[in-house]
């Protein structure tokens, strides 16, 4: 299968976009050291003491090898710059007489290329902003473990719920929009338009839910007691120090990227 956003397949083309994939890809493998060092910077702190000589020497040697990666992978992007920044600039600059194509995009679309050579990738892949405040309220009325159940164990759903079905499908084309599209043809690239459907979003809803929590805790007279069962999902929400909510959905961007990959391809 070719990439299928290509204006065409001239040697000249192949040489602007594979440097520029594989910029992305080293930036991407810069993130994935940098939080692998920061794990064997909590074991080489050992601030809790729990954590042998031995362990320490093996951390501080796998630091010093992915602080060798991340320098190597410097130097190599220094060497694909030049064309990465044209690349860039020949896709960004084009326009259809109202507005030009995306930087942050083009650069989704060129990290999930990337995701042919290392699957990891795909966590790294969308770095568009999103608001998973929506999203996260929106999935929940479809996938609250509190919901309406058959004797077989078959979710029923309400009214709401079949409308926010509805909702979701308008907030992911939109995020898509946001996250992929092209809005011009370039030197290089061909308009780009990415959407979903219904066996994508019902991928997405299916792996919304990744798994189950359950709290249980001990009284004063040593007896279990169990308390709630939890949904783990891909996005997620919690109290800053502030009692705010803060969410956090890098899962599924993840997921969002692993759908949206194929649709690169013809």
């Amino acid at each position: 299968m070719k990439i299928n956003f290509l204006a065409n397949f001239e040697k000249v083309t192949i040489n602007a976009i594979v440097p520029a994939v594989q910029y992305e890809a080293n930036l991407m493998l810069q993130t994935m050291n940098d939080e692998a060092i920061a794990k064997q910077d909590k074991i080489i702190s050992n601030q809790k003491g729990g954590y042998s000589e031995d362990e320490i020497k093996v951390a501080k040697d796998k630091k010093s090898k992915l602080e060798a990666a991340n320098a190597e992978l410097v130097i190599a992007n220094a060497e694909l710059e030049p064309r990465y920044k044209s690349t860039l600039e020949v896709v960004t600059s084009a326009n259809n007489g109202h507005v030009s194509n995306d930087l942050v995009a083009f650069r989704n679309i060129l990290r999930l290329v990337a995701c042919s050579d290392n699957s990891k990738f795909f966590r790294y892949a969308i770095i568009t902003d999103v608001d998973f405040s929506t999203f996260y309220d929106l999935f929940e009325k479809c996938h609250s473990i509190d919901g309406d159940f058959d004797d077989n164990g078959m979710r029923v759903y309400l009214n709401q719920a079949w409308n926010t079905h509805k909702d979701i499908k308008a907030e992911i084309e939109k995020i898509l929009k946001k996250m992929f599209s092209l809005v011009a043809d370039s030197d290089l690239t061909k308009k780009v338009t990415i959407r979903f459907n219904k066996t994508d979003l019902g991928i997405l809803h299916e792996c919304y839910v990744t798994g189950l929590t359950v709290s249980a805790k001990k009284d004063k007279n040593g007896e279990v007691v169990v308390g709630d069962y939890k949904f783990r999902t891909v996005i997620t929400r919690k109290k800053d120090k502030d009692g705010n909510d803060k969410f956090e959905g890098d899962k599924f961007k993840e997921l969002i990227a692993k759908i949206a990959f194929g649709k690169l391809y013809a």
